[in-house]
């Protein structure tokens, strides 16, 4: 591996994984600042995902993966490039591209993914739940990294990075604890709600039982 490409969704921890990546691995790689190495890091059409895969060989390319309630939640506060009325069944737009409804954009992204990691050996997916719990951070980045080999370097600082925001854009939380108990008042409010039943409906399952067991 030479090189270092981030795929994933807006709010999706992209700019996290980049900052720890960029400042804790040992081998020299390219990795762009914020991720987008060769493309637009939010790319959604797979053609273009695969094209870039298939150009560059000796880059690793991690996808970013969160649950639907909290993207949801998260794309509901800052939209960037998703045009969109908030409301859980009413079409959205991603530079030009419409789909029926916020659900269908969340499942059209990790199809992609999903088809992309069993195709190609040098795709992976990191959860970006899993990178906000300082015991065990650490050891997950490592076992995903292990396969190709890239190493994290002993005098780490990947628990100094989860004590900051990820990014100064948008309106990103100030540490990791705060993404914590976002994480759980969201499935606290929406337990048992309409809403919920209604985004349990349209998410495509498999996608979540993929991204969810390993």
């Amino acid at each position: 591996m030479n090189s270092i490409q981030i795929f994933g969704p807006f709010c999706t921890g992209t700019n996290l994984i980049t900052k720890i990546l960029k400042q804790n691995i040992n081998e020299p790689l390219n990795m762009q600042w914020e991720g987008h190495t060769h493309i637009w890091k939010h790319t959604i059409r797979l053609n273009h995902l695969e094209n870039c895969i298939k150009k560059n060989k000796n880059t690793l390319f991690i996808c970013m993966f969160r649950p639907l309630y909290e993207w949801i939640a998260s794309i509901r506060k800052k939209q960037y490039n998703i045009k969109w009325d908030k409301h859980i069944k009413h079409q959205c737009t991603l530079r030009n591209l419409k789909w029926k409804t916020i659900i269908d954009l969340y499942n059209n992204y990790y199809s992609n993914y999903k088809y992309l990691i069993e195709n190609y050996d040098n795709v992976i997916f990191v959860n970006y739940y899993k990178l906000l719990d300082n015991a065990t951070v650490k050891t997950y980045i490592k076992n995903k990294l292990a396969p190709f080999p890239l190493t994290i370097k002993s005098d780490d600082n990947i628990n100094t990075i989860l004590q900051h925001p990820a990014k100064k854009h948008g309106k990103s939380v100030q540490n990791a604890n705060e993404a914590l108990l976002k994480k759980k008042l969201i499935n606290k409010q929406l337990k048992n709600t309409k809403e919920k039943k209604i985004m349990d409906k349209l998410v495509n399952t498999s996608i979540i039982q993929y991204f969810t067991k390993q």
